[in-house]
């Protein structure tokens, strides 16, 4: 094809030497990868013409399947589609089953069948378990998978299971992901005046890097922004000398009751080493948990949440060492996210793992200047570590 851009020549030169099995092709948005995921996915099922064998095209919605996939296959072979009532059609004597997300048990209706070739079009919109259904339904023998999507929230499972794997190999040498990532500015067939309009009315942050860069960027709105999984994630302690452990809790019941542990080490610095999260725990629950960590790190001192003050008794009554944390949200928070941006609060791997990722990324500010009360259990837990500490003489109210 002579109608392709450099990004996309460089993409399909790759594809064409690797012959992945899963290509996933993710950035900004008009940068052109949907347009080659289109090209991609009508050239695999060409090549098996005349096979009877069946092909599965995913979207968001029965209508974006028309607006992303099918009008640009109708205008790359010449022809108009008519599916039937069950969604599938007739192309290079093969059939082609579309499958719209706009319910959430859609993907109950690929149980059975044997896919030579799936396209997954806006993967982040779809629900999991339609992605994985899709996945275990292309199993033909050399069945491919053709992906594209626009970032989304770093911790998201498209890009933690599939993109952050690219580069995997096969048993038998097969390159197993291919991934590559779209600027706007790849797309060379846009109107330059677009892309610079585009460019200088698109906000600063998270919406430029997504939409002009293509990058996987927390959202705006998130309240620990300059927490980076790069930095603030470390693989263990196993060589830090900590001299004081210390415990939050953040009761629960409908939502998470949670447990942290933090330890802080000679330099002022401090380690998130384990997160505990349940629902539906009562208090002898959490009594004989907190008692237990409180001897397993020999934990000096620990910090609740002070709206079950007869819990916090509770604890002292059984020996441990338990207060009221000091709560205050704005300045715990601005505590916390200086820590993080610091590089003096981090978490070890293991920990980081579960409730903390999910919450980290959806921790977002809400109107009036006020974080909102979702997705905040073992931040929470966290903040009434810290605060209670800096406001203590000689706690860690050096950073301020």
């Amino acid at each position: 094809m002579n109608d392709l851009t450099p990004k996309q020549y460089e993409v399909l030169e790759v594809f064409n030497k690797e012959q992945p099995r899963i290509t996933i092709l993710t950035g900004a948005k008009r940068s052109g990868k949907t347009f080659l995921n289109n090209f991609l996915m009508l050239s695999h099922i060409a090549t098996l013409a005349n096979q009877n064998l069946n092909f599965i095209v995913i979207g968001a919605t029965s209508g974006s399947i028309w607006r992303n996939v099918l009008n640009d296959w109708e205008v790359m072979l010449g022809k108009q589609f008519k599916p039937k009532k069950d969604g599938s059609f007739k192309l290079f004597g093969n059939n082609v089953y579309l499958f719209g997300g706009e319910k959430a048990d859609s993907w109950k209706k690929m149980r059975g069948m044997t896919s030579h070739g799936t396209y997954i079009n806006e993967a982040t919109a779809l629900h999991q378990t339609f992605i994985t259904e899709a996945f275990s339904r292309t199993s033909g023998e050399g069945a491919k998978i053709f992906i594209d999507t626009n970032p989304d929230n770093p911790a998201h499972f498209v890009k933690k299971d599939y993109i952050d794997n690219a580069g995997d190999r096969l048993e038998n040498g097969r390159l197993n992901i291919l991934v590559s990532n779209f600027k706007l500015d790849d797309n060379v067939f846009l109107n330059k005046e677009y892309v610079d309009s585009i460019k200088k009315t698109t906000p600063r942050g998270a919406t430029y890097d997504r939409d002009i860069l293509g990058l996987w960027v927390a959202q705006e709105g998130v309240v620990f922004a300059d927490f980076s999984e790069k930095e603030n994630v470390i693989e263990s302690i196993d060589n830090v000398e900590i001299k004081e452990y210390y415990i939050g809790v953040d009761w629960g019941f409908e939502h998470y009751g949670t447990l942290i542990v933090i330890g802080v080490d000679f330099e002022e610095s401090y380690y998130i080493v384990e997160v505990i999260a349940k629902q539906h725990k009562y208090f002898d629950y959490w009594k004989m948990l907190i008692l237990q960590k409180y001897k397993e790190y020999r934990a000096s001192r620990v910090f609740c949440d002070s709206a079950r003050a007869e819990y916090v008794q509770g604890l002292l009554d059984f020996g441990i060492n338990a207060e009221n944390a000091k709560k205050d949200v704005k300045e715990g928070i601005d505590l916390v996210g200086a820590m993080y941006k610091r590089n003096k609060l981090k978490i070890t791997k293991k920990a980081f793992k579960g409730k903390f990722e999910s919450e980290i990324y959806s921790y977002v500010w809400g109107k009036n200047d006020e974080p909102l009360k979702e997705n905040d259990d073992v931040m929470d837990a966290i903040r009434y570590v810290l605060y209670s500490l800096k406001k203590d003489e000689g706690g860690i109210a050096y950073l301020y």
